[in-house]
């Protein structure tokens, strides 16, 4: 057995733990699926929205969001869409696949101490909001 692989599967039994209270990446496109394109999606904390996925420092074999301004509907679905089983290189290496049961972050790049949880998604007034959570 090769050492990606055994990476994989440690990386699957944390996957399948988390995604008990973590958005999915099939969670998110599903639910965005009838929302109006132009909505502003923004983070429960901030007025930034979520942009540049990529593999979490924390656990690579989930998918963190970047922050930044001006995102809508239409722009994250894309985003969700074209990380939906694509492999995304570790910060420290390794190739993770991400998939519809994949836990979402929101996270920067190369950081894996304060990274929020996407815990839901939900529109309050004008906007889309992503309920994100603190996880030690």
């Amino acid at each position: 057995m090769d050492l990606q692989r055994i990476v994989d599967m440690m990386g699957e039994a944390g996957r399948m733990s988390r995604k008990n209270y973590h958005l999915t990446l099939g969670g998110a496109i599903k639910a965005m699926e009838d929302l109006p394109p132009a909505t502003v999606v923004r983070y429960d904390y901030s007025t930034a929205g979520p942009t540049h996925p990529h593999s979490y420092r924390g656990y690579y074999s989930d998918l963190a969001f970047e922050s930044g301004e001006g995102v809508t509907v239409e722009q994250f679905r894309k985003e969700c869409q074209s990380a939906l089983d694509t492999t995304f290189e570790g910060y420290k290496g390794g190739d993770f696949l991400m998939g519809a049961d994949t836990p979402l972050w929101n996270s920067g790049y190369g950081t894996s101490n304060g990274g929020r949880a996407i815990i839901g998604l939900s529109i309050v007034g004008d906007f889309v909001v992503l309920t994100t959570r603190e996880v030690d």
